[in-house]
Order: C-alpha cells, then sequence, then structure tokens
C-alpha cells in the first residue's frame, strides 16, 4: 500500500531561508591497520530541511494549517528547495527512431565523478513565487523547441507523439519540487515578540521535513 501523498507544494516563502540539502548514508569500518572501508548504504542522497525558526503570525498560521492538514508525518507533499530546483540546457537522451519514452533527470559532475538524479513532481506552468515567476518545462530536439510531448508531472517522465529520430540530442529545462514529509509530529511555537508591523513573533525551534523517496 503506497503512503498518502498529496499533491500540494509545503508553502515556498515560508521555506525561503530553511536550511537542508543533501545527505548520504555511508558505513565506515575502522581495520586493525588504521585503513578504512567505506560503504556506501543508499543509491542516491535524502535531503532533510529546517524550516523553523522565527515566524510572524501570518507564517504560523499558514504553517499550523500546512501541518494539520497533513496530519503530521503521515502525509507527503512536494518541497520547493531554493538551493537546487531547476537545471537547464539538460541531457536526456538520444534519439534512436524507435523510443518514444524519457526520463527528466539531473547530472550532477565534478572530477570525473558524474551522478544522475531522477525528477520527479515537475513544475510546469505555474508561480512558486515572484522571484522565480513562470516555472515552465521546456524540451528541445537538437537545440529546437518541441510542444510535441505529453508530460507526467509526478513521475518526471515525458513521451513524444512520435519517437525522435536517430542521433537527435533531446534536452530540457526544468524546474522541479521534492517529495517530502514532515519528520515531526508536533509543533511546539513559543511567543518571543510583537510589532507593530506583523503582530506576535513566534519561535519555532527546529520543524525538520525530510525527502522521501517514491
Amino acid at each position: 500500500m503506497a503512503a498518502p501523498f498529496d499533491e500540494v507544494r509545503f508553502p515556498a516563502a515560508i521555506g525561503f531561508g530553511a536550511t537542508g540539502g543533501p545527505r548520504h548514508q555511508t558505513g565506515i569500518v575502522t581495520v586493525g591497520s588504521g585503513r578504512e572501508e567505506r560503504n556506501r548504504n543508499w543509491s542516491a542522497p535524502l535531503r532533510p530541511f529546517d524550516v523553523g525558526g522565527t515566524k510572524t503570525q501570518g507564517q504560523l498560521d499558514a504553517l499550523m494549517a500546512f501541518f494539520l492538514a497533513r496530519d503530521g508525518r503521515h502525509r507527503g507533499f512536494r518541497y520547493f528547495d531554493w538551493s537546487d530546483h531547476s537545471v537547464a540546457g539538460q541531457a536526456i537522451g538520444t534519439g534512436d527512431d524507435a523510443e518514444d519514452t524519457f526520463q527528466l533527470v539531473k547530472t550532477y559532475a565534478s572530477g570525473g565523478q558524474t551522478r544522475t538524479r531522477d525528477l520527479v513532481k515537475i513544475i510546469d506552468g505555474e508561480t512558486v513565487a515572484a522571484r522565480l515567476g513562470q516555472l515552465d518545462l521546456a524540451v528541445y530536439l537538437d537545440g529546437t523547441p518541441t510542444a510535441a510531448y505529453s508530460l507526467d508531472a509526478d513521475t518526471g517522465i515525458i513521451v513524444f507523439t512520435s519517437p525522435p529520430g536517430a542521433g537527435v540530442a533531446i534536452t530540457a529545462d526544468v524546474f522541479f519540487d521534492v517529495p517530502a514529509r514532515f519528520d515531526t509530529d508536533e509543533l511546539r511555537p513559543r511567543m518571543i515578540d510583537r510589532n507593530e508591523t506583523d503582530g506576535l513573533i513566534y519561535d519555532l525551534g527546529t520543524v525538520p521535513i525530510v525527502e522521501v523517496r517514491l
């Protein structure tokens, strides 16, 4: 039975300024000589975030409503990672006159090592925040934009109306969310101040959110 997931986004304005990023899980054993044996336990990292800290009354109201509607840790949701949410000119495949289905991905490369991340929860034709404006998926065949495809925004899979020709480079500009859930079952706001502009001010401490695998 699949865990419940709501196709709604955690309020991006509240997530602005949050801490978080990729976390691996590595097993390390130090042998008698002092050398290490290292084992990569996860094939890909998961991303934890902390959206707590100081909030206005309006921000607390929005966070409280979102938290209660998700039943704490029970229901998943979309999370906009301000530090890593897009890629431009990403190669997603090469045409062969037969294959019409391709996964949207993002490639990270450094020092001869390459890691490819499958992108899910694609953002297309909507506004996340005024700072970014419209977030539209764009797909190109040999550098020429095309609209001859359908998108499954949940899985990040695109299907072309007809298979791209042999040798055609397929690239994309992509904006994406992270599938996530709260990693706590309680909120504990503490009123710490008030001012004329924002009214009551609260300290929420830590409010952890964690990426989930789908």
